[in-house]
């Protein structure tokens, strides 16, 4: 979570939404733009740095998605419902990089 915090500090563009509304669209746009998404277990985790737990994604091809860990093993990828499905998330934070202008790469 203190990489979020740290991001938002140094001037990344960040979003948030609430896991229930959170759309696909929304995490494909941010991974295809060279961002990342944490899903969190409340927004003040990733603000405050309280350690709480989160599942960061980076990456996709396709329809499959990795998460920060799965890269080790090119067979990790999970579906867009397993990610989203953990017992975890209550919010996903985007973080975009700097020079993002909030147009969609297509």
């Amino acid at each position: 979570s203190s990489q979020a915090r740290l991001a938002a500090m140094a001037g990344f563009p960040t979003g948030l939404e609430p896991w229930q509304s959170a759309k696909k669209e929304t995490l494909d746009n941010c991974l295809d733009n060279n961002g990342v998404a944490l899903f969190v277990t409340d927004k003040q985790a990733w603000a405050s740095g309280g350690g709480k737990h989160y599942i960061m994604v980076r990456g996709r091809q396709g329809d499959k998605y990795y998460t920060a860990d799965s890269g080790k093993n090119p067979t990790g990828a999970f579906t867009y419902d397993e990610i989203s499905s953990g017992y975890c998330e209550q919010y996903i934070v985007y973080i975009y990089p700097k020079n993002y202008k909030g147009k969609e790469k297509r």
